[in-house]
């Protein structure tokens, strides 16, 4: 796979785990960002109370188990690259497709339709107790290892973490509708060091400096449902840009992701139940990911 191939890889994992996740962390201990307003003597700032009742939806919804379906679509292009790169980008598949039952933070079970190189590569994972296992057909499964699984660690924490407290501009924008259902809307700016660490964490595993990306253009909208305020819908949408011509033996112009993600989650509160699979073998960089799951 050509490197830039890779990065591209690298930026669609980072993206893709951090569009599925809800916000705040699992902690039993209440987020600062969505903690209860402390009282004054006038009304709370509207800001202050966007952000409490948002902060309030996020960590109900990290408490319950429920689904989630998520569609990122990417468009890559490199300009200034040689036009066998360029056209090698613009032929990659540009959606990929998340479904996911959560039984807690540490717990989860998902399907996915994942670019890998020109192709749509068909994945089921399962994280359990921090371990991560990866199948194409739900049946044989590989417990990853090595770098594989530092980088999917490392980026899963990240994008688990209290999201909230990374977002600025907090709002409420008035009454939406989501799917059909009637909702609030949040709106918020993306802090652009969180996207640079879910992605660079599997840069990192590559070989490649994070901090040779630019992150701009990070925004996200969360639907909070009327009826009983629990999470129904997050949208977001994030820019990645790399100088090719940084990486080791890279060729020379800039790579640039642009993502657009739709998270949609229900059933929250019926119970999952996520199995440990049995695994009958390891992947440990991604190199052999791509050859496990174009096999066959």
């Amino acid at each position: 796979m050509h490197p830039a191939l890779s990065t591209g890889l690298a930026v669609a994992l980072g993206v893709a785990l951090l569009a599925g996740c809800g916000g705040s962390s699992p902690s039993t201990t209440p987020s600062t960002a969505a903690a209860t307003i402390p009282a004054t003597t006038g009304p709370a700032p509207a800001a202050d109370r966007a952000r409490a009742r948002l902060g309030a939806a996020l960590q109900r919804l990290q408490r319950e188990p429920h689904h989630f379906r998520v569609v990122v679509r990417q468009r890559f292009a490199a300009a200034g690259a040689p036009p066998a790169l360029q056209r090698a980008l613009a032929a990659l598949p540009t959606t990929t497709t998340v479904t996911a039952q959560v039984e807690s933070p540490r717990r989860i079970t998902s399907a996915a339709t994942l670019p890998i190189g020109p192709k749509l590569a068909r994945i089921r994972t399962v994280t359990y107790d921090g371990a991560w296992f990866i199948s194409r057909d739900g049946t044989h499964w590989r417990r990853t290892s090595g770098a594989l699984a530092g980088a999917l660690a490392q980026a899963t924490s990240i994008a688990t973490t209290d999201l909230l407290a990374q977002l600025t501009d907090v709002r409420e924008a008035g009454p939406a509708t989501f799917a059909g259902v009637p909702a609030r809307r949040y709106t918020g700016a993306l802090d652009p060091k969180v996207v640079r660490r879910a992605v660079g964490a599997i840069f990192v595993r590559l070989g490649v400096d994070p901090g040779l990306l630019t992150i701009d253009g990070a925004r996200a909208e969360y639907f909070v449902r009327r009826a009983d305020g629990r999470v129904v819908g997050v949208r977001t949408t994030q820019r990645v840009a790399l100088d090719l011509s940084r990486l080791p033996g890279g060729p020379e112009g800039t790579l640039v992701s642009t993502a657009t993600s739709t998270a949609r989650y229900s059933h929250q509160g019926d119970p999952v139940h996520v199995r440990r699979p049995s695994a009958s073998g390891s992947v440990s960089t991604p190199a052999e990911l791509v050859a496990f799951l174009s096999d066959g």
